[in-house]
């Protein structure tokens, strides 16, 4: 006869999956600056400029992203 074997055990102490790319604050992000380098200077700042007015929107927004935001 088997001895019995708790299928359960290792999920108490399963590691929390990481959440998707798109889900990540954009303060934990990497900017990648190969990608950036391969636009046009024009758009490269507008890219940047961008970048920084939602991270700084993300900063002052504390009730989340909503749809009436």
């Amino acid at each position: 006869m088997m001895d019995f074997e708790d299928e359960f055990t290792e999920s108490t102490s399963a590691k929390k999956p990481d959440p998707p790319a798109q889900y990540v604050k954009l303060d934990d992000t990497e900017l990648v600056k190969r990608d950036l380098d391969t636009f046009l200077n024009f758009l490269k700042e507008k890219a940047l400029d961008k970048y920084k007015l939602i991270s700084f929107i993300e900063q002052e927004n504390s009730g989340g992203w909503t749809q009436k935001n």
